[in-house]
């Protein structure tokens, strides 16, 4: 943690060495970025999207939204051998989306080079669904469903510091680096299950996973007007 805080206060520093960037006050950018680590639940590498406004020289507004979507379909057969007889499937599936609101001061810099430092509120939601129907994990299980739905949520704070590197008026590139520091929460989850015609339901109690720190770095391509 100790050489993060430096190596994110070494890059601000060597921001404010710079001279300032063109007029911006007043503009809006748009940016497509991909992200490490911690900026969606449970990802290592996420795409999101982010718009800024400039409502000054050097203050700009931000919004970031990233979402990921993941479903695994297993098949298993009541005769495994040879995959014949009756079927059964059992799918997981998890959507997962992030929002983040904050805004970011731009120091001194040049015509192509504008650093900044950044603070964001972050919110992140979490669905996790199974289906299953004439299976488990373990395999095909003949008059058997399941469906279950479990909710998780992330809320906390991400402090970073970036630049944009300036290919015209209009496009540019970006880099950012930073600590984001959330609490992590798994919601009180449902499941019915029925077997052999017989129907069984059940609730999941919460689960607070306390406080988390990650590290997250990000590449940022966008344009503005």
């Amino acid at each position: 943690m100790k050489k993060l805080s430096l190596l994110i206060g070494g890059l601000l520093f060597s921001g404010l060495m710079m001279a300032q960037t063109g007029e911006q006050k007043g503009r809006i950018s748009f940016e497509g970025q991909t992200t490490t680590s911690g900026t969606v639940i449970g990802k290592k590498f996420a795409p999101g999207a982010r718009v800024r406004y400039f409502a000054t020289e050097k203050l700009a507004l931000r919004g970031t939204f990233a979402l990921a979507n993941n479903t695994t379909t297993s098949n298993y057969f009541s005769n495994e051998v040879n995959n014949t007889g009756d079927k059964g499937t059992y799918t997981d599936k998890s959507t997962i989306w992030n929002l983040a609101i904050g805004a970011e001061y731009h120091v001194e810099g040049t015509d192509k080079i504008s650093p900044y430092a950044a603070v964001d509120l972050v919110y992140g939601n979490q669905k996790s669904i199974i289906d299953a129907k004439n299976a488990t994990t373990a395999g095909y299980m003949a008059n058997y469903t399941r469906n279950s739905e479990t909710p998780a949520k992330r809320m906390g704070v991400a402090l970073m510091g970036g630049l944009d590197y300036n290919f015209s008026n209009i496009f540019y590139l970006g880099g950012e680096i930073g600590i984001q520091i959330t609490n992590y929460t798994v919601g009180e989850g449902k499941t019915t299950t029925v077997m052999n015609g017989v129907t069984t339901d059940a609730l999941s109690n919460e689960i607070k996973r306390g406080t988390a720190s990650d590290l997250i770095a990000t590449v940022r391509l966008g344009f503005r007007f």
